[in-house]
C-alpha cells in the first residue's frame, strides 16, 4: 500500500453535516478523492464496499474503488 504522504493534498472540504473527512488529493498527475470514516462505522463502510464491488463485477456503473481499510 502506498504512504499516504506520497499524496499531495489539493483541497480540504468542510465537515457539514457528515462526520467524513473529504480530501482531493493528487500523485503522478492523477486526481482522487480520498474520504476518511470515523473507525466506529467500520463494519458498515466494508459492507458498503462490497456492495460496491459486486455492483462493479456485474456490469453496473459504480464509483471506483481503490483501497478500503
Amino acid at each position: 500500500m502506498d504512504s499516504i504522504n506520497s499524496y499531495k493534498i489539493i483541497k480540504k472540504f468542510p465537515l457539514g453535516g457528515s462526520s467524513v473527512q473529504k480530501y482531493i488529493v493528487e500523485r503522478d498527475n492523477k486526481i482522487f478523492m480520498l474520504r476518511l470514516y470515523d473507525i466506529r462505522f467500520m463494519d458498515s463502510r466494508y459492507r458498503a464496499f462490497n456492495n460496491i464491488r459486486i455492483l462493479h463485477d456485474k456490469g453496473i456503473a459504480v464509483p471506483e474503488i481503490y483501497d478500503f481499510g
